[in-house]
């Protein structure tokens, strides 16, 4: 007797039902995504529980008052008060606004009095090197038969700058006219010629009578000695 096998047709019934199955999930898809419409984000999946809120009754708004303007930082306006300048300083008058004054301009100072000039150089006296050749001290002796002769001519001498420090007379022997001595080698020399030229005197070395004498001119006036010029 042979085995009874399935029924014809049954794979045929099968493969029918897995393509049943595959349109409606895929018709179910279609009308998901067609129901949350294009640009919807992700749908969520799971339960889904709809809550009820209850809506709250929006009070009424109550008008709003005006508002006082704020007081001013700075206080009432009041005219303003003139700063008091510095000491020697000055403020320009204040122009265009109410209650301003000018401050006063100080007084300038009163003249300086220029330095006192320096005193005259005696007659004759030169500069430089002239100052520094007067300072040579001198010696002045009268060798005339004038009288006083030594006094008169240092007082001329030290009316033009130069230092006499000594006046006397000269009785050794007769000189010819009135003459300046200097040591040779010093500073002696020059003074002597600038002495020489000034008052017109002869102007020579020391001789052996007076070689040995104390440093600085040696002055002897004779009788052409006259005010400073030899006759």
């Amino acid at each position: 007797m042979a085995a009874s096998g399935p029924p014809p047709g049954g794979s045929w019934l099968k493969a029918a039902g897995i393509v049943l199955l595959v349109v409606a999930a895929a018709a179910t898809v279609i009308g998901l995504l067609s129901l949350v419409g294009p640009g919807a984000g992700p749908v969520a999946t799971g339960p889904i529980t709809a809550t009820t809120r209850s809506a709250r009754p929006v009070p009424p708004t109550a008008p709003t008052a005006p508002r006082a303007p704020a007081p001013s930082p700075i206080g009432p306006s009041r005219p303003s008060t003139p700063a008091t300048p510095a000491p020697g300083s000055s403020v320009a008058p204040a122009s265009g606004v109410p209650g301003g004054h000018a401050a006063p301009t100080p007084p300038p100072p009163p003249p300086v009095a220029p330095p006192p000039a320096p005193p005259a150089a005696p007659p004759g006296a030169q500069s430089g090197v002239g100052e520094l050749q007067r300072s040579v001290t001198v010696r002045v002796y009268n060798n005339s038969t004038i009288r006083g002769l030594a006094a008169s001519g240092a007082e001329q001498l030290r009316e033009r700058g130069w230092t006499v420090t000594e006046v006397g007379n000269y009785p050794f022997g007769r000189i010819p006219t009135t003459t300046v001595y200097y040591r040779p080698g010093t500073t002696e020399q020059a003074a002597a010629q600038e002495m020489g030229s000034e008052f017109g005197m002869r102007v020579l070395p020391r001789f052996p009578g007076i070689e040995n004498a104390s440093p600085g001119l040696i002055v002897i006036l004779t009788d052409d000695f006259r005010g400073g010029q030899v006759k």
